[in-house]
């Protein structure tokens, strides 16, 4: 019995590189970096996509579109008026004593109702302003700006709905009780 089996054609085949049927060969280097290649580049495809949508996005968010918003002549504005049923609270944010008392004289004369007279939480706030509540007390708020002399009329539903007040004078650096 023979130890070694018997060779025939098929044991004498040389390997060859390449392509041999449907079989394929090893392949090189840059066969194998290709794959790689493609992974990079849309790696870096995606980020600069990625860049440019959060720049858009961050841009629409600082700079509004006005596609949708409305001129502002056409917007209705609202004019001063006296409202003696509102309440109103007044903040003095200065270093000037009694300034809450003399702009409460000077606001109950003029027929508006003063609930509250207290100093603000700072003293050192440099323009008077009126604040509102409630979006329907705007021509109020109005009224009462220009009873004491000043432009700042802004709407704040949160921060002074706990005074329990509708309106809310703070008393600033700039107010003179002569134009109050």
């Amino acid at each position: 019995m023979p130890s070694r089996p018997q060779q025939d054609e098929y044991d004498r085949v040389v390997p060859v590189t390449g392509r041999v049927g449907a079989h394929r060969g090893q392949r090189t280097a840059g066969q194998r970096l290709v794959p790689w290649l493609w992974i990079v580049l849309g790696a870096a495809l995606g980020s600069v996509i990625l860049i440019l949508a959060l720049v858009i996005g961050l841009n629409n968010l600082l700079v509004p579109s006005v596609a949708g918003s409305t001129p502002a002549t056409a917007q209705a504005t609202v004019e001063p008026t006296l409202d003696p049923s509102a309440t109103v609270a007044i903040l003095d944010g200065t270093t000037t004593p009694d300034l809450g008392d003399v702009a409460q004289q000077a606001l109950t004369a003029d027929g508006w109702n003063v609930t509250e007279v207290s100093n603000a939480d700072r003293d050192d706030i440099a323009r008077t302003q009126v604040v509102y509540t409630d979006p329907s007390l705007e021509g109020a708020a109005k009224g009462i700006a220009k009873d004491v002399g000043t432009t700042e009329v802004v709407l704040d539903q949160t921060n002074y709905a706990v005074l329990g007040t509708g309106l809310v004078l703070i008393l600033g650096s700039d107010y003179s009780p002569a134009a109050g």
